[in-house]
């Protein structure tokens, strides 16, 4: 994890990647964990998330918040992150999405470090390069 810390230009990633490594993790928390991320990167507070400490409620979220992308987009277009287009957008580091890690039958959210996504899971942080399926980027900040 240490190796991913390189760019001092992206405190809020490498906040976020020094804090994932250290912090314990909780059950379902990809989309918790990347919302935290976006809403340090613009500054705002982190809003509420739906009940997901089960399986059945995070079922549920998404089954009502129209799946994963439908929630993802619910709570980042407020923030202001612009949905890409990730067929014709290469993706960036620091742009988040959701995304599909090879071997696996279910999305993710993740945060994207160059030519690779990191998300955490049940009780690890995984980094490997993996197919997005939905996009956004941050607003660019004036200096």
């Amino acid at each position: 994890m240490a190796g991913l810390l390189t760019d001092p230009a992206d405190a809020p990633l490498s906040a976020t990647i020094a804090r994932w490594a250290a912090e314990p993790c909780a059950p379902y928390p990809c989309a918790a964990d990347v919302l935290r991320h976006a809403c340090e990167v613009v500054g705002a507070p982190v809003p509420e998330l739906p009940a997901h400490g089960t399986r059945a409620d995070m079922c549920r979220s998404l089954r009502t918040g129209g799946g994963l992308i439908g929630l993802a987009h619910t709570y980042l277009l407020p923030l202001g992150w612009q949905r890409l287009d990730q067929w014709r957008t290469p993706q960036a580091r620091g742009d988040v999405g959701v995304v599909l890690f090879p071997g696996r039958m279910w999305a993710s959210c993740a945060i994207c470090l160059g030519s690779t996504w990191m998300a955490r899971g049940n009780g690890f942080v995984e980094v490997l390069p993996a197919w997005p399926l939905a996009m956004w980027r941050a607003p660019c900040r004036k200096r």
